[in-house]
């Protein structure tokens, strides 16, 4: 590192920076580097003085050479020179030398973008004379900003860009609030943008302040120019008469007419902290109203979206923390942020890369990192505009809604204020929801039309526009054009390039506005042309040098014509002027010439590292569908592997369309099978018959229908439908019964057909033949090696092992399946297997392994972009592990969630009200315990063994409320006699041991038992065992009581007892101790109580009562505490 490469910042926060490094000053070595820089060649004597006042001189010259020594180490070179007179090195550059050389020629536009505070925010109240040369160096360069904004402003009206003059003037109020010829300025130029009420708001607001301030009126000019602004007779300054091509008033009107209802909506809006949407048709003055409105309220920024942003994930967001940067210049970034910030700017990127987002954790990290970076880059603003939102990529817009829920209220977050505007009825339906749902009808923002201009307020802008126009002309500008803005003016300025606009009224006009702005177009030289059609491919985020690199043209060449466009307005910032330039372009542009851009494009971008997905749509439109296909291909496996389910489903169609023209139908085909494979990982019905619809239209071969066939069975099976899914499947074997089988590919469906098969048998209830067949199927894929398939099959099997009751060799096929999946990076089937895991945990009691299961799956599912097809299985299982956890609380918030999810068409809606039920009976909620499980008792097409489930709770709920549970409990009982599942025969026989005699309750108990030591099930063993313990009590044989309830207590280390609740296992164990006499009774008193305690932290406040009234073990707790 040389010294060449080092330029020391003083404005702001005080920095040195190189090529490579960037390294914030010491407050000191700052105040060092400053005072050299502004005063020159200085003694050491008086350099320390200044920084070590009151320090001895000896250690003050120390201090000052381990400064020195520690700059240099710093910076590897001397940045400070000479002996006992220091100065800077000729090498080192200094900002303060810019911007005093940019002040001294008048240059201030630049001088005032590059002005900052002088050393900002550093403090040296321990050096008294140093802090007096900063304020004073401080003072001087606020006098020359003051100047240099009010010269900047001046320019800039002159030009007519009145609101950027607005902007300096608002910055130079900020610097000086008492500046009264700042305030006149102000006065003039929000009369000049027609802001008339703002003009004399501002002058009201002056003479407060200068009274309250200074005890002083207005100066006599402050007077009259308010005068003048309030009978509205201060003059239209004319335009230069030199200025080349379309006059300044045509190119942007001078005042916003006929927006005075909407001005008054976006001004209550404001007082009540509303985020403010536009919407309306293009070119009606959405984006004028939004940056007027904006600049009467201070400095703003336009952040904008472009028409290709929507085929990119994050585009839009991208560009926006860009321009957010770019406008922060000296914004410094946590190596968080940064971290997280270089995923969608790659110029960000550091050593580390950041990890994939592998979960909402990270998700929601990456969002963060974007709302703070957002937050710091417009501390300063009073708002942000936000442009052509319907443009807005999906992920760029579910980031805005965290950032804004996460924001509110804005004022104490810090988030900027923000006005939106979108097109009328081009906003997607998701946006469209999100805008209507979660923040209009919150209250959280408001929605406002912007309608065409009537008549009158047309011919009034018609009038403001400075030209002359033939009288006749004017009615029929102002009919032709509708009241929309654009269109009027698009019409005046071609009618002005084509000397028309004076003619008589006969003249003919065209019937488009896309017609007149192709006749602007026409006009241009056919280098501008081509470079325009070049833009109009690239859509998005372009520049001159993209544009050239497109064109395989000189760069120095290029700039020329860039102007050019620049000049007739078609390009401006890089982007086009309106989106209906953008519009005419493209529909302009002969289809062979657009095609070679589109190719072009596609070279260029893959060059420069662009998404493959928006690689891929320009070699589609550009008719290379060969390069297309498998791009698109890429980019749908992308989004599946990091759960974006549905982007990857419209990724997998355009990659079939591809291969379909390349002349691979084989190819397209397989396509197709993904997508309806992705279609299967969501909770939407119609959506997957019409991707098999397709499926079947594509299939020709034998294999091939037998593959649409095998779908087919999968989707049924997605909803329980046995015969169906058998049907599917044996008709797909049927077709290639004689068909040879070579290939992997081949052998793996015939395996998955007879896995099919299997499924629909388990369906049907055939549990042993199911299992069998699916062993079988297993058997045949793992000589295959792993894949996909073998996965969800070992998963199968293992369902289907927990059907029989074999849960911990089930256990051992999931965790298989699990580390296939998470090695291909399969995460939409490696939740559905967490999931399954975590029954299989729950069948044993080991609940805290199937929560931590279950909310590993929710972690998977929850950066799906769209429902995942077992999201309400998913609440519900975690539902039941809250529950058997005793958390009721989190247990009711699953449970609904479940209910709201479940999928349609299946009987899943009633399981989960049977779920809820037995809820509600647990906390004492009997009427609503009674009202779910009745719903989910009379539910159709529930599998016995849980519509057994529902009965056996009701009969518990009848006997704890004094009725006959016998009628329940033996229908549960016939539905149960054909079941191979013992564990949903042990559920009835707890139940039924609480309602019986002890001599019965004992032997049922005994059958729990017997039951669970041969099946190695640790919940039902505590609740076997609590039963038998009860019942021995009951008898009086308290010392076999007391052995098997201590036994039962052993187990809840590491399960949770089945059917019972902990407590109630805890609270039998107090009883016989406390009938015993036993010296552990206080403790069992304990547990108990923190038991109940545990539940009533996490149970809804309503339900307290009930519980404490009607749940059996609260119950006898409380009543036997009042009466110790």
């Amino acid at each position: 590192m040389t010294a060449l490469t080092w330029h020391c910042t003083l404005f702001g926060v005080p920095t040195l920076r190189s090529s490579e490094h960037t390294q914030i000053l010491e407050r000191k070595t700052a105040a060092l580097l400053a005072y050299l820089a502004q005063e020159g060649p200085t003694s050491r004597s008086h350099l320390i003085g200044l920084l070590w006042p009151d320090t001895r001189e000896a250690a003050a010259r120390n201090n000052l050479v381990h400064l020195l020594r520690k700059l240099k180490t710093l910076t590897g070179t001397e940045l400070v020179t000479g002996q006992e007179v220091l100065s800077l090195a000729a090498e080192l550059r200094t900002d303060v030398e810019g911007c005093r050389e940019m002040f001294t020629k008048g240059d201030f536009a630049r001088f005032n973008n590059a002005m900052g505070e002088f050393l900002s925010s550093l403090v040296y109240d321990d050096c008294p004379d140093l802090e007096d040369w900063i304020a004073a160096e401080r003072e001087q360069w606020n006098e020359w900003r003051s100047q240099a904004l009010l010269a900047d402003a001046n320019q800039l009206e002159q030009s007519g860009e009145y609101l950027e003059a607005v902007a300096r003037i608002r910055e130079l109020l900020t610097l000086d609030p008492l500046n009264e010829e700042g305030h006149r300025r102000l006065m003039r130029l929000q009369y000049l943008l027609g802001n008339r009420h703002h003009a004399l708001e501002t002058f009201r607001k002056l003479t407060t302040l200068l009274r309250e301030e200074l005890d002083v009126e207005p100066l006599p000019e402050t007077l009259e120019l308010a005068r003048w602004i309030e009978r509205a007779t201060l003059p239209i300054p004319a335009q230069p008469r030199n200025r080349p091509g379309l006059p300044l008033t045509v190119l942007r009107p001078p005042a916003l007419v006929g927006r005075e209802r909407e001005w008054a909506l976006m001004e209550k809006a404001w007082e009540k902290g509303q985020i403010i949407f536009l919407r309306g048709e293009p070119g009606v003055g959405k984006s004028r109203l939004a940056r007027d409105f904006a600049a009467s309220r201070g400095s703003y920024l336009v952040l904008e979206a472009r028409p290709g942003d929507m085929q990119t994930p994050y585009a839009s967001s991208a560009r926006n923390v860009r321009t957010i940067l770019a406008q922060n210049p000296d914004l410094q970034l946590e190596p968080w942020i940064r971290q997280e910030l270089s995923r969608i700017l790659p110029e960000l990127s550091g050593p580390t890369p950041p990890p994939p987002l592998n979960g909402q954790e990270d998700v929601l990290r990456f969002n963060e990192a974007v709302r703070q970076t957002v937050i710091a880059g417009g501390a300063n603003l009073a708002c942000c505009v936000l442009d052509d939102w319907q443009y807005y990529d999906e992920l760029s817009n579910q980031q805005g809604g965290y950032m804004i829920s996460a924001s509110f209220p804005l004022e104490k977050s810090g988030f900027p204020r923000f006005i939106e505007c979108f097109r009328k009825d081009e906003l997607s339906p998701e946006a469209e929801e999100m805008l209507i749902k979660h923040l209009v009808e919150p209250g959280l923002a408001v929605l406002i039309d912007v309608n065409p201009l009537p008549a009158d307020e047309t011919l009034k802008l018609l009038a403001d526009l400075g030209v002359t126009v033939h009288p006749g002309m004017r009615e029929r500008l102002s009919q032709y054009s509708g009241g929309n803005p654009l269109f009027l003016l698009e019409t005046v300025r071609h009618l002005l390039e084509s000397n028309q606009l004076a003619e008589d009224s006969e003249l003919t006009m065209p019937e488009k506005v896309g017609q007149i702005i192709e006749k602007r177009l026409q006009r241009l030289s056919n280098p501008a042309l081509q470079a325009a059609r070049a833009a109009a491919v690239l859509q998005t985020d372009f520049d001159l040098e993209l544009v050239a690199e497109l064109l395989n043209a000189p760069l120095l060449d290029f700039i020329g014509t860039w102007d050019e466009l620049e000049a007739a307005q078609v390009v401006k910032d890089g982007k086009f002027s309106h989106d209906l330039i953008f519009e005419t372009v493209v529909r302009a542009t002969p289809k062979a010439i657009q095609q070679l851009l589109h190719r072009s494009a596609a070279r260029v971008l893959t060059q420069r590292g662009a998404p493959v997905a928006r690689v891929a749509r320009h070699y589609q439109q550009g008719g290379d569908f060969k390069q297309a296909a498998p791009l698109y291909l890429q980019a749908a496996r992308n989004a599946q592997q990091s759960f974006g389910v549905k982007e990857s489903t419209r990724y997998y169609l355009l990659a079939a369309e591809c291969f379909q023209e390349a002349g691979k139908p084989r190819e397209a085909f397989r396509a197709l099978v993904d997508r309806a494979v992705a279609f299967g990982h969501l909770n939407e019905r119609a959506p997957r018959e019409e991707a098999l619809k397709m499926l079947f239209d594509h299939a020709h071969t034998p294999m091939e229908k037998a593959l649409a066939h095998f779908e087919q069975a999968e989707y049924h099976s997605t909803y329980h439908e046995g015969p169906e899914t058998e049907a599917a499947a044996r008709k797909a074997i049927e077709i290639i019964q004689h068909e040879p089988k070579i290939t992997i590919e081949e052998q793996t469906l015939w395996a998955n057909l007879h896995a099919s098969v299997a499924v629909a048998l388990w369906i049907q209830q055939q549990i042993p033949e199911a299992t069998e067949a699916m062993r079988r199927a297993v058997d045949a894929l793992e000589p295959l090696g792993e894949s996909t398939s073998l996965a969800a099959n070992y998963s199968n099997l293992a369902v289907m092992l927990d059907h029989n009751d074999r849960h911990n060799e089930a256990i051992q096929y999931h965790i298989r399946a699990c580390a296939i999946h998470e090695k291909l990076g399969d995460l939409p089937p490696l939740a559905t297997t967490l999931h399954n895991l975590a029954v299989s945990y729950s069948e044993q009691g080991r609940m805290q392994e199937s929560l931590e299961m279950v909310l590993r799956a929710r972690h998977l599912e929850q950066q799906a972009d769209d429902e995942h097809r077992g999201l309400a299985l998913g609440f519900a299982a975690t539902g039941q592990a809250y529950y058997e956890l005793g958390n009721f609380g989190l247990c009711l918030e699953n449970y609904n969630r479940a209910i709201e999810n479940a999928l349609e068409d299946t009987w899943h809606r009633g399981m989960f009200d049977g779920l809820k039920g037995e809820l509600y009976m647990q906390i004492g909620a009997y009427d609503l315990a009674h009202d779910h499980l009745k719903i989910s008792a009379e539910y159709p097409r529930i599998p016995p063994q849980y519509r057994s489930r529902t009965l056996i709770n009701l009969g518990t709920l009848h006997h704890l409320q004094g009725l006959n549970p016998n009628p329940f409990f033996e229908e549960a009982s016939e539905l149960l006699s054909s079941s191979p599942r013992m564990i949903s025969r042990a559920r009835l026989w707890i139940a039924k041991a609480d309602t019986v005699v002890p001599e019965e309750a004992l032997e049922l108990g005994q059958k729990v038992l017997a039951l669970a030591l041969e099946k190695d099930l640790g919940g039902t063993e505590i609740s076997g065992r609590t039963r038998v313990a009860q019942a021995h009590f009951r008898m009086g044989n308290h010392a076999e009581a007391l052995e098997q309830i201590e036994k039962a207590c052993s187990w809840l280390t590491n399960f949770e007892p089945a059917r019972l609740a902990r407590g109630e296992v805890l609270y039998t164990r107090w009883r016989i101790r406390e009938a015993l006499g036993h010296p552990g009774t206080r403790e069992a008193w304990q547990a108990v109580s923190d038991w109940l305690q545990m539940v009533l932290r996490n149970l809804p406040e309503p339900f307290h009562a009930n519980f404490k009234a009607r749940n059996p073990v609260a119950k006898g707790f409380y009543q036997h505490a009042e009466h110790v």
